[in-house]
C-alpha cells in the first residue's frame, strides 16, 4: 500500500495567508468597542504595598479605567493556584504587574501609567535557586504550603520557597561508584532563557452582557485557558470562547496560560468593552512564560566500554517569576 503523505509535496494550509500577509495575528485582532492597556510593573523583586495612588492617572485624557490588585480574591494556576492577576499587598518578583491602565489608544494608556504613584517598603529577596532553598532565605510566599493544588502533582513545603521536592530512587550508587573505571562530578548552572518568538505575547477579552467572556490569545493551551479561566470567574467552561489567531511562533513559550487572567480580570471591569495587551519585548523577558534555570550538581560513573554503572543529581529548578504553575 502507497503511502499518503510521506515522500510528497504537500501544500501548507496557510501558505497563502502568510505569503501575501493576510494571516491574523493576535495584535491585527479588531473588535467592536475596543480599549488598549498598558501596565505598570514592579521595579523591585520583593516588597510590601504600601499604597497605590491613581486618581491623577485616572483624569488623563482617554482613560477609562485604572485597575489594581486592591481587594483581588482571586488566586489562579494550573497545578499551584498561588497567582493573582495583579499584586495584592506585595510584590514577589521584578516586573509583577501592580495596576493596569485601559485607555482609548496605547500611547493613552502608556501615558497614564507615569500617572501612577506606588509607594514599596522593601523586603529582603533571593536571586538563586539554592540560596532561596535554604533554611533562613527570605520567604516569598506566605501562604505557601496553604494554596489549593493537585497533590499528586505537587507538594509544597509550608515555611519555606519549596513548592515542590521530589526524590527518586534506584539501586545501590555507592556499590555503581565503586565499579566504576571512571567517575566525573561537576556544578551545572543552566541559566533562565527565553523562548525568543518574533511576535511577543498577547490578548484581547471582553466580557459578555450574558455573563460569558470571550477571549482572543496567542496561546498554544487554548483548553487550559478556557479551564482557568471559568474558574476564575466562577462560569461553565461553556461560557468562555476561546479564539487562537495565527501565532507568530511559541516554541513552547505560549503553551500554558500567561497574561490571560490579567487581561481578563482588568476586562472584568468593563463590561462590554473588548480589551487588548500586547507585550512589549521587555515585558516578555521579565514578565512572561521562560524557559526555567536548573542549578545543581551531577555525579556519573561509568566502566571503560561506555557502561554507565551510577548517576547521582541535586538539581534545584528556579520558577523564572516565583509563581509556579
Amino acid at each position: 500500500m502507497g503511502l499518503k503523505y510521506v515522500g510528497k509535496a504537500v501544500t501548507r494550509v496557510d501558505a497563502l495567508q502568510k505569503v501575501t500577509g493576510t494571516a491574523t495575528y493576535i495584535d491585527d485582532v479588531k473588535v467592536p468597542r475596543l480599549l488598549y492597556a498598558k501596565v505598570l510593573r514592579a521595579g523591585i523583586p520583593h516588597a510590601k504595598i504600601f499604597s497605590i495612588e491613581t486618581s491623577e492617572a485616572e483624569a488623563m485624557p482617554g482613560v477609562i479605567k485604572v485597575v489594581t490588585g486592591k481587594n483581588c480574591k482571586i488566586l489562579f494556576g494550573t497545578c499551584l493556584w498561588d497567582q493573582p492577576p495583579l499584586a495584592v499587598d506585595k510584590v514577589r518578583h521584578a516586573g509583577e504587574a501592580v495596576a493596569v491602565a485601559v485607555a482609548k489608544t496605547r500611547l493613552q494608556a502608556e501615558a497614564a501609567l507615569k500617572k501612577i504613584k506606588v509607594k514599596y517598603d522593601p523586603l529582603p529577596f533571593v536571586l538563586d535557586a539554592i540560596e532561596a532553598a535554604s533554611k533562613g532565605a527570605p520567604i516569598i510566599h506566605d501562604r505557601n504550603g496553604e494554596y489549593k493544588s493537585v497533590e499528586y502533582v505537587v507538594h509544597p513545603i509550608k515555611g519555606t520557597n519549596i513548592f515542590h521536592h521530589y526524590k527518586l530512587r534506584n539501586g545501590d550508587t555507592d556499590k555503581g561508584f565503586t565499579e566504576a573505571d571512571v567517575v566525573v562530578e561537576e556544578n551545572f548552572n543552566f541559566p533562565i532563557s527565553s523562548h525568543c518568538a518574533i511576535e511577543p505575547h498577547g490578548a484581547v477579552c471582553r466580557f459578555q452582557s450574558d455573563g460569558s467572556i470571550e477571549i482572543w490569545a496567542a496561546n498554544q493551551a487554548p483548553f487550559v485557558l478556557r479551564d482557568v479561566l471559568a474558574d476564575m470567574f466562577r462560569v461553565p467552561t461553556a461560557k468562555v470562547r476561546v479564539h487562537i489567531p495565527y501565532l507568530g511562533g511559541g516554541f513552547g513559550g505560549k503553551s500554558d496560560i500567561c497574561i490571560e487572567p490579567l487581561i481578563a480580570y482588568v476586562a472584568s471591569f468593563v463590561p462590554g468593552y473588548a480589551v487588548k495587551l500586547i507585550l512589549t519585548r521587555r515585558e516578555v523577558f521579565t514578565s512572561s512564560l521562560v524557559g526555567r534555570g536548573m542549578k545543581g550538581r551531577m555525579k556519573i560513573g561509568a566502566r571503560r566500554d561506555g557502561t554507565f554503572t551510577a548517576l547521582e543529581a541535586e538539581m534545584y529548578v528556579l520558577d523564572p517569576i516565583t509563581f509556579p504553575m
